[in-house]
């Protein structure tokens, strides 16, 4: 098969959503399948504010052929253009838009001789509204949904969705600290965008802090947890690459996770190898692969004072996050990138 992906940005930076597109376009060329990656800055729908910041994420990217943060084959091809535009693909090829901007690339420009999919990771209304989201689920030749409430999600507007699931690349990340002798070392994503709720877990951290209660923190993202008002001693990772994150990982007696909106949770997904027990939030692609109270402990989005009760409930349990962490290993188990890239290739098939 021919494959072109239309990605919204460059992939300078890494994020969950990116590396799995990055994940399926690497794994499908290496079965054997020609595939394109497309990436545009500029959309119409863009405010003129951003051009700046997008000029020189284009005059950045320009001096690489692919992003230096993930291994692509040399058989993958990315191109990459300042002002979004419709594709010409050949007869047969295989579309797929991978997000509400690189959508409208395709909506109007349909041919009976090319498919056309939509690669839908999350319920982004923060972004792009809702009404528009729902337009584009019924609009889609086929929608392709990471996790399976996002597929009874948009089966409900649409009509029809396949389940792609998303997967974890169980040799990347694994368990090199299999004593358990972790300490209390606490550690979380910090990213500037508020719906992955890092001012929440600064906030619980802040309360346990004051406390009195002996811990030690660690985050890794985009933000410095300072931003957040952390007042609690804490030691962060500016966007780290993936062997330090595995490192940072394997360090952790508990991962917390207090996104307000998530697709699948590949954090949580990385963190369960690494051996590290789950503290989540109630967003609903948290649900994907961890039970509450079996393999994870859930709390409330937004509340802080829930998160610092149970973060030192299990602080002072080992024996029980050991058995968390286990329990959310062998939900885990299915989630394989050779399971994950089968279906895709079933999906991408079914329409010939």
């Amino acid at each position: 098969m021919v494959i072109h992906y239309l990605i919204a940005g460059f992939g300078i930076k890494p994020n969950g959503g990116m590396r799995i597109i990055y994940e399926q376009a690497r794994r499908l060329a290496q079965r054997g399948h020609r595939v394109e990656l497309h990436h545009f800055e500029r959309f119409s729908s863009d405010r003129l504010r951003r051009l700046p910041r997008q000029l020189w994420y284009f005059l950045k990217a320009g001096r690489t052929t692919k992003p230096d943060w993930i291994d692509l084959p040399a058989s993958v091809r990315c191109t990459y253009r300042f002002f979004a535009q419709p594709l010409s693909p050949e007869p047969g090829a295989r579309v797929i838009a991978t997000y509400w901007k690189t959508h409208d690339l395709i909506a109007d420009n349909k041919r009976a001789d090319v498919q056309f999919f939509y690669l839908i990771q999350g319920f982004e209304t923060w972004i792009a509204g809702e009404e528009r989201l729902y337009r584009q689920w019924r609009d889609a030749s086929v929608n392709l949904t990471v996790s399976k409430w996002l597929q009874r999600k948009v089966i409900k507007v649409s009509g029809q969705a396949v389940l792609v699931p998303n997967a974890v690349d169980f040799d990347a990340f694994g368990n090199d600290n299999p004593d358990g002798m972790r300490g209390k070392t606490v550690l979380f994503c910090s990213m500037a965008s508020a719906k992955k709720g890092s001012a929440d877990v600064a906030a619980a951290l802040n309360l346990l802090h004051q406390s009195g209660a002996g811990f030690e923190v660690t985050s890794f993202g985009d933000a410095h947890p300072s931003a957040f008002g952390l007042s609690a001693p804490c030691t962060h990772f500016q966007t780290p690459d993936q062997s330090t994150i595995r490192a940072l990982y394997n360090e952790a007696a508990v991962f917390i996770s207090a996104s307000h909106s998530e697709g699948w949770g590949l954090t949580l997904a990385e963190a369960t190898l690494c051996g590290c027990a789950l503290l989540v939030s109630d967003t609903e692609g948290h649900f994907e692969f961890a039970r509450p109270g079996k393999s994870a402990f859930f709390f409330r989005r937004g509340a802080a004072d829930v998160i610092a009760r149970k973060l030192q409930f299990l602080l002072n349990r080992p024996n029980l996050r050991a058995q968390l962490n286990s329990n959310a290993m062998a939900d885990l188990a299915p989630y394989t990138w050779d399971n994950a890239i089968d279906q895709l290739e079933a999906a991408l098939e079914a329409r010939t």
